[in-house]
């Protein structure tokens, strides 16, 4: 399958249409893959340090990829962005989703969920933070459409990381918005 073809059906959330059965082993494989894949890509967003530096918060980057949170700080350090986060979480809640990695992280830092945001690219991030009662900023880097996004729940949604800033005090004017 081509690249173009393989994103086509990530946009419209059709890939389990091609995989074959059982589906459960095909995404087993894919996520371990996917999670221990880097490419020439991977370069931090415009903005990203900015935005991170002037947020002071506690933050943590979770991810849903199967690996070992050292392999993540190692990368975050890479991309010099480690001492921007105060934890890493890996791993997922099952299916895609993020909830038992989220509600660790919330009693990790003391927090409750309608204290928190989370910034996500992906309708199950989205999805995850809202069954928590977590407010969601979502960012269109991920390739989701919009519908989807709003769909589960985002609160708002950017174009990217270089936008939280400002999407944060869209949240707390109490604003539901796309910009």
């Amino acid at each position: 399958m081509s690249w173009w073809n393989f994103l086509h059906l990530f946009r419209e959330d059709r890939l389990d249409d091609i995989v074959p059965e059982p589906k459960s082993v095909f995404w087993s494989e894919f996520t371990r893959r996917m999670s221990e894949k880097r490419t020439s890509l991977d370069r931090v967003y415009p903005g990203a340090v900015e935005v991170l530096s002037a947020i002071r918060a506690k933050k943590a980057v979770v991810t849903g990829r199967n690996v070992e949170p050292e392999l993540v700080w190692d990368e975050l350090m890479e991309f010099g962005l480690a001492h921007l986060f105060d934890r890493v979480y890996t791993g997922h809640s099952g299916g895609w989703r993020k909830d038992d990695v989220l509600r660790r992280a919330l009693e990790d830092f003391k927090v409750r969920a309608n204290e928190a945001v989370m910034v996500g690219d992906y309708w199950v991030d989205v999805a995850s933070a809202k069954a928590l009662g977590i407010k969601v900023i979502a960012v269109r880097t991920g390739l989701e459409p919009d519908e989807r996004l709003l769909s589960h729940g985002a609160d708002v949604i950017v174009d990217g990381i270089w936008e939280v800033e400002r999407a944060i005090l869209l949240l707390r004017r109490g604003l539901r918005t796309s910009t």
